[in-house]
């Protein structure tokens, strides 16, 4: 059982009893090697990062009601199958009053006393980020690929409707390596309009209607 990330080497001898009157025969040898290595992933999209070296998703500015999503791509480039487990968003700051953002910080710094995949369970302030592995697991085995989605959902009515920024933390962390833990930086603007014209077709987006190429003799 390796006990460090390096490489060991030993040699194998068996002996044959009253064998060593034929020493082609009376014994044998061979060499044996080892690396010792830990499971390890690798997010491969999106590529940004903050200077802390957090993976940095921004959802600009999303209308209260509806839905924003990105995809995270993970690679196991190791040697041996990693499992990911992940944490539900944690609420870093929000736009509002200062009490609120106070409370916010103060949950976030309590969810780190709890184990992965329980942190931002309990009393923490609602929060219009998801994950769609939260409290759940991936398992990648070497070479393999796997896909998820973060979300940004301002709410449009009840308390919890903010206007403004917002931003969240999700932890993933990769059992039985202690020093594979990853942070995801989500981020949003929330906004209202006082007139908002609904069932656009679903390529029209950041308030821009395509109406594609036409003949102009008509």
């Amino acid at each position: 059982k390796p006990t460090g990330m390096r490489k060991y080497s030993s040699r194998f001898v068996a002996t044959v009893t009253d064998g060593e009157n034929d020493p082609t025969t009376g014994s044998l040898s061979f060499g044996l090697m080892g690396r010792g290595t830990l499971p390890c992933v690798t997010v491969e999209s999106p590529l940004v990062r903050s200077e802390a070296g957090e993976t940095v998703l921004a959802f600009g500015r999303v209308h209260v009601g509806r839905r924003q999503e990105q995809t995270v791509t993970l690679a196991n480039d190791g040697i041996v199958p990693a499992t990911c487990l992940f944490d539900a968003p944690v609420l870093t700051s929000a736009a509002g009053d200062d009490a609120g953002a106070a409370a916010a910080a103060a949950a976030a710094e309590e969810q780190k006393s709890l184990s992965p995949g329980r942190r931002g369970r309990g009393s923490m302030p609602e929060t219009p980020f998801s994950c769609s592995k939260s409290g759940h697991s991936i398992t990648l085995q070497p070479g393999e690929k796997s896909t998820l989605t973060m979300a940004y959902t301002p709410p449009e009515h009840g308390s919890a409707m903010v206007l403004g920024e917002q931003s969240a933390t999700v932890k993933m962390t990769v059992m039985h390596n202690q020093y594979e833990t990853t942070t995801f930086m989500l981020s949003g603007e929330a906004y209202a309009n006082d007139v908002l014209i609904e069932d656009l077709p679903d390529d029209a987006t950041d308030n821009v209607l395509n109406f594609g190429e036409l003949n102009l003799e008509h």
